[in-house]
């Protein structure tokens, strides 16, 4: 088959690849005037292809600066192909052995934007309040995944995206308020999981651990989610331990060690 894209449309496409490859691998925000330097780019065209990698959520800028960091969509892509890649088969019989231990439904999430999507789940033989199925999403100032996801982040890059967020009541306990939200944010960091008391569902209580990639990022949260009625918030956190090892043996399949 004839390839009928233009050298300029190629060397474009390569030079977005090379841009997104070196800012993955950095250990910090990269500016675009060494992305020139590092990848002999033209300075017009480095800003160019970096303004639309921006405008498709696969980088964006830190908050506190003009450097460049990957992007949230990056970041669903990159772990969506680990997934696909991974081995889905006991990354599933993990999350079924934790529902089996807890009784409870287990869900696999991913930050998306203003929103956590489901992964993966498997549902508990009892019945639950809310359904949601791979490719579902959620906020995430409500749910447990979603403040794990927020409490994890540096404070100045969770100060800025909080300031972004619609923080829409789904319940008369969601936390609306920033200053609030924040300083229960800072409880989450501190104690590395997140709880959801009736705050996305009236009904529901979950709680969520990360999953930890290299250098310690959160690359998914993994939670436990069951009706009010049957579970409480101290019951919950005594299964913390369950659920970190879980999200350690997750976190095996995923990153192949």
């Amino acid at each position: 088959m004839t390839n009928t894209e233009s050298p300029e449309a190629s060397s474009a496409t390569s030079r977005a690849i090379a841009i997104l490859e070196w800012v993955a691998q950095a250990q910090g925000p990269v500016a675009v005037a060494e992305l020139v330097r590092q990848l002999q780019l033209p300075k017009p065209s480095a800003h160019r292809i970096c303004g639309s990698l921006e405008q498709m959520g696969l980088l964006r800028r830190e908050p506190a600066g003009n450097g460049l960091l990957v992007g949230h969509r990056l970041l669903t892509l990159s772990l969506n192909a680990a997934m696909n890649f991974a081995d889905r088969g006991s990354r599933r019989a993990i999350l079924r052995s934790l529902m089996e231990e807890t009784g409870e439904t287990c869900t696999l999430t991913v930050p998306d934007g203003d929103e956590l999507v489901v992964l993966e789940r498997v549902e508990s033989p009892l019945p639950l309040t809310v359904q949601l199925r791979p490719g579902s999403r959620a906020p995430l100032h409500c749910t447990a995944s979603g403040k794990l996801f927020l409490g994890m982040l540096p404070p100045t890059q969770r100060r800025k995206i909080l300031d972004s967020l619609p923080l829409q009541p789904c319940t008369d306990r969601t936390i609306t308020e920033v200053s609030r939200l924040s300083a229960h944010l800072d409880l989450v960091r501190k104690n590395g999981y997140a709880t959801d008391d009736e705050e996305f569902a009236v009904g529901l209580r979950a709680l969520a651990v990360p999953v930890f990639g290299k250098r310690r990022r959160v690359i998914a949260g993994l939670s436990i989610n069951a009706p009010a009625a049957r579970l409480n918030v101290e019951d919950a956190i005594d299964r913390v331990p369950l659920l970190r090892r879980a999200a350690e043996r997750i976190a095996r399949t995923i990153l192949g060690d």
